[in-house]
C-alpha cells in the first residue's frame, strides 16, 4: 500500500505524514487515540484465551494485565503488533522468580512484582 496525497481512513484528513497499520492509512493523531483507547480497554476477557492464565491466582492475573499494560505502552506502534492479546501463547507462574512468565508467538518475558519486565 502506498501513503501519497491520501487522506486519513479514521477521521479523513488530507495527510503530509502517517502510518500504515493493518491496511489503514493513519494520521498520527488518530493512532495516539487508537492507541489509548486500547490499553485503557484491555482486560481479562482479551486474554481468557490464553493457556495458563486460569490457573494464576487473582493477584498474579492482575500482576499479568498491569504489566502487560505497560510493556505494550513502551513500544513503538510497529513492534507493538507482534505482542497484541492474540499474539500471547501462553502464561506461567514462576515460583523460583516470582514472575509470570509470558509466551508469545516470537519471544516470552518475565513480568515482575515491581511491575518492570525482562
Amino acid at each position: 500500500m502506498k501513503m501519497n496525497n491520501e487522506n486519513c481512513t479514521v477521521c479523513g484528513e488530507y495527510l503530509i505524514a502517517g502510518s500504515i497499520i493493518d491496511e489503514k492509512i493513519i494520521c498520527h493523531e488518530c493512532l495516539t487515540e487508537e492507541q489509548q483507547g486500547l490499553m485503557n480497554s484491555l482486560n481479562k476477557s482479551d486474554v481468557s484465551h490464553v493457556d495458563g492464565y486460569f490457573s494464576l491466582t487473582e493477584e498474579q492475573r492482575n500482576l499479568f494485565l498491569t504489566v502487560y499494560k505497560k510493556h505494550l505502552s513502551g513500544m513503538g506502534t510497529v513492534m507493538r503488533q507482534n505482542f497484541m492479546p492474540q499474539q500471547i501463547k501462553e502464561v506461567k507462574y514462576d515460583d523460583t522468580e516470582k514472575t509470570v512468565n509470558v509466551y508469545f508467538e516470537s519471544d516470552w518475558f518475565h513480568y515482575a512484582s515491581d511491575n518492570t519486565w525482562y
